[in-house]
């Protein structure tokens, strides 16, 4: 007889163990990363994180301040009609989607973004635009340097601009998947190898656009290995690999592969022997999950590399300085 506890089946009609399954492992490392955020954020907001850093003298242009604005304004929207399309697409599915979950999991994923400065500055975010304070000093052994100057922007390059990973992800699968829909009998270490090459090209495009915006800068990067390298929006083509290789080719290639094989998506498998209640957070937490090891992922990666690199660039903007 199948056993039930809190909306969840212990066993499949088979006898399958659904706690080994995908989607539970998947949704075990979602619930550890949701606390991990609670566990960061919480002291952060009680000690009165919530508050812009400290002003100081620094020029900006007009029409740096406009374009700032409008940068700001186009990120809101552009989360506001993502939650949209995935909520209509849970809708249409009467489950939820894996798109639906990446982007809860890429949102939730805003907590490990000091990260990129552990130890050093790898990154430095636009001061005028809408910030507070970074709350890195709450992250286990992070010791980043004047943690007092150090922003985290809410519509730009951190808080929940992190829901704009999708982009990335979107960048990348209409391309992969003309691709699988001429080439099905594709083994996956070719379909894995072709989405990458595909990854890093989207990242690519897309990283230069958003560089554009002026939100973030990369501090640190060999130039020899980057575009437009000793200038303030250079971009780092070794992050550019480690982002293509964490964020996006396992996202692409695991939902492709399941359309080669006519099977559900590796991380939601299992699910099927949910509930329809337990079901629903087991995907939601799955997409949580997924999401933040890849983020874990590329910070572990792309730090090691990112000390490797040169200086800052000599005609970095006042307002994207740690210090004057």
């Amino acid at each position: 007889m199948t056993r039930r506890t809190a909306g969840i089946r212990l066993n499949g009609p088979h006898g399958t163990a659904v706690w080994r399954t995908p989607v539970m492992w998947c949704a075990a490392a979602g619930l550890l990363s949701v606390l991990a955020a609670v566990a960061v954020l919480t002291p952060w907001l009680v000690d009165g994180g919530w508050h812009p850093v400290a002003p100081r003298a620094y020029h900006i242009s007009t029409g740096r301040k406009v374009f700032s604005w409008v940068f700001q304004g186009i990120v809101l929207l552009a989360l506001v009609a993502v939650a949209v399309k995935v909520v209509r697409g849970c809708r249409r599915a009467r489950e939820i989607t894996f798109e639906a979950a990446l982007y809860l999991g890429w949102l939730t994923g805003l907590w490990q973004a000091p990260l990129v400065n552990y130890r050093e500055i790898m990154a430095t975010q636009n001061r005028y635009m809408i910030h507070v304070a970074s709350w890195g000093p709450y992250l286990p052994g992070w010791h980043g340097p004047h943690p007092e100057q150090q922003v985290e922007t809410l519509f730009a390059a951190s808080g929940l601009s992190y829901g704009m990973t999708i982009f990335w992800y979107w960048a990348a699968d209409p391309a992969i998947g003309r691709i699988v829909g001429l080439r099905e009998r594709w083994t996956r270490t070719r379909l894995v190898l072709v989405t990458l090459a595909v990854a890093v090209v989207a990242s690519t495009a897309v990283e230069t656009l958003y560089l554009q915006g002026g939100s973030y800068s990369y501090n640190h990067a060999i130039r020899s290995f980057s575009l437009f390298g000793g200038h303030w929006y250079q971009l780092p083509l070794t992050g550019v690999l480690i982002i293509a290789l964490c964020l996006v080719t396992p996202m692409v290639a695991m939902k492709h592969w399941a359309r080669i094989g006519g099977r559900e998506i590796w991380a939601f498998q299992g699910s099927e022997l949910l509930t329809r209640r337990g079901r629903t957070w087991a995907r939601l937490l799955s997409g949580i999950g997924i999401a933040n090891v890849a983020y874990l992922g590329y910070m572990v990666l792309n730090l090691p590399v990112s000390y490797a690199g040169g200086p800052p660039p000599a005609d970095m903007p006042g307002y994207l300085r740690l210090l004057p």
